[in-house]
């Protein structure tokens, strides 16, 4: 959760995996059956040499403790994405002293060390959905899938409307084949990771969906809107997709008839996907993300603020000050407001403001440097 949280700028993480000395958790089997299995470290440093060597057998099968670890690595990923990504970096991405060799490195690592039952094939994930445990097996291998994603997009060609492959980021940094000793078959190999990666997302989700076994997650909504953008980009430049993950083999460009809108094909899967999320996300009720109802208007007063009603994030019902700094009591919440007009508190409302914020009362009249009697609003003291 802390490192989902921390995805994005300014919003650091709060927990250091050096600091923590707890164990991961064991397999659901191993649990149910009560074994007496140990587990690792999330981080491997807190286990003494002395005890690895006598306890050679460390169970870490579980597929929660994989994807905890996993959780570690994307935060680290999205830290670096967040900080500019290869902007970052003073060397090539090959170059072994860079963040993405490291975080590429460290994402094959955890790709190799899966035990067989958790690597992803058409048949691990139906025995997944037998079992009725797919849930954090699909939601691990989506979050993998986000990473390699989240990584290597960072070099590819936003538009690569005059590029007959693959060839590495077009705006700056930019490393051109005259100026660098690029590895054979490099770029190409960065950008078949993002559309394999992406490809993978759609099938893990479309064959949970088809079993009414979707996890519906925030993670997972993020992972297949990525996939969806991954889909319509290659569906547009046919030539970075050399592998043909998406585009079918005989198709050397742009179809003139793509019709991002149309429920057919790939990219026709992941719209329908995400608006069966849509529904049911609670986001969607959020202000910022725009109004519900597409008819909805809202009509300006001619001030800075239009009538509608605030979100949570909304300084729209914060009571102003006096002229004497005291806290306005006369305002009442933005939706019971009247083209912006304003009423006094009649002595019979005041029970009314006994709680909130500022209620009106004794505990509001004994705050510090306040009189004992708060002042009413058509005091003259008010206007003097």
């Amino acid at each position: 959760m802390d490192r989902m949280l921390a995805a994005g700028k300014y919003t650091p993480t709060m927990m250091a995996v050096n600091n923590l000395r707890v164990q991961l958790p064991c397999s659901d089997d191993q649990f149910l059956f009560v074994h007496n299995v140990q587990t690792p470290f999330l981080n491997s440093d807190w286990l003494k040499p002395k005890y690895a060597e006598q306890h050679p057998s460390i169970n870490d099968d579980g597929v929660l403790s994989r994807y905890i670890r996993l959780a570690e690595i994307f935060g680290r990923l999205s830290k670096w994405s967040y900080a500019g990504g290869r902007r970052t970096e003073k060397h090539p991405p090959w170059d072994e002293a860079t963040e993405f060799f490291r975080l590429r490195h460290e994402l094959q690592k955890f790709h190799d060390a899966l035990p067989s039952n958790l690597t992803l094939t058409e048949a691990n994930l139906s025995a997944h959905i037998e079992k009725r445990n797919a849930t954090t097996y699909a939601s691990l291998h989506t979050l993998y899938s986000l990473c390699l994603i989240m990584l290597h997009r960072e070099y590819i060609p936003f538009i690569p409307l005059r590029c007959n492959k693959p060839s590495g980021p077009l705006d700056e940094p930019t490393f051109p084949g005259e100026k660098f000793d690029i590895p054979f078959g490099f770029w190409e190999e960065s950008a078949d990771q993002i559309m394999k990666a992406s490809r993978d997302i759609i099938d893990i989700v479309s064959t949970c969906q088809d079993n009414n076994f979707l996890p519906e997650s925030p993670q997972l909504g993020f992972a297949v809107w990525q996939a969806a953008f991954v889909c319509l980009y290659a569906t547009y430049f046919p030539q970075m997709d050399e592998q043909h993950h998406f585009i079918p083999r005989d198709t050397l460009s742009p179809s003139p008839d793509i019709n991002v809108n149309s429920n057919k094909g790939l990219a026709g899967r992941t719209k329908k996907i995400l608006s069966d999320m849509v529904p049911r996300l609670r986001m969607k009720e959020l202000k910022e993300f725009g109004p519900r109802d597409p008819d909805q208007t809202s009509v300006s007063d001619g001030s800075d603020t239009v009538n509608e009603a605030p979100s949570r994030a909304s300084t729209n019902d914060i009571p102003g000050n006096s002229i004497n700094g005291e806290p306005m009591q006369v305002v009442e919440a933005a939706r019971q407001r009247l083209n912006g007009v304003c009423t006094a508190v009649e002595a019979d409302e005041l029970p009314k403001y006994g709680h909130g914020p500022y209620p009106y009362g004794p505990p509001y009249q004994q705050f510090p440097n306040q009189l004992s009697n708060a002042p009413s609003l058509i005091s003259a003291s008010n206007g003097d």
